[in-house]
């Protein structure tokens, strides 16, 4: 069982909505819904605007994989999402198994 599901989208592209709601019909098919999932809009460097509000109605983070925006904020919505579930904790920037210090 997933943690996270990260679906990252075109975010350049004009018909992402409908790419979106593709994804979410094969989860669903897959019985997948309800696992907790983080849009990632990829290729905002190609974008005329920002994104940031379909970013927020979305709940969804910014990046660009070619010039390597938005990848920190990244990292820190999955460290967010992920710490605490399956006996996990964030060691100096390093997810760890929380018994991993244990004598």
């Amino acid at each position: 069982d997933a943690d996270l599901l990260l679906h990252v989208v075109d975010g350049a592209d004009p018909r992402r909505a409908q790419h979106i709601d593709a994804v979410e019909d094969v989860l669903d098919g897959l019985g997948l819904l309800e696992t907790p999932r983080l849009v990632v809009l990829n290729k905002m460097d190609l974008r005329d605007d920002d994104g940031a509000g379909e970013a927020a109605r979305r709940d969804a983070v910014r990046v660009s994989a070619r010039t390597g925006a938005g990848l920190p904020a990244l990292v820190e919505r999955i460290r967010t999402s992920i710490v605490g579930k399956n006996g996990l904790h964030d060691d100096e920037n390093r997810l760890t198994p929380a018994h991993a210090d244990a004598p």
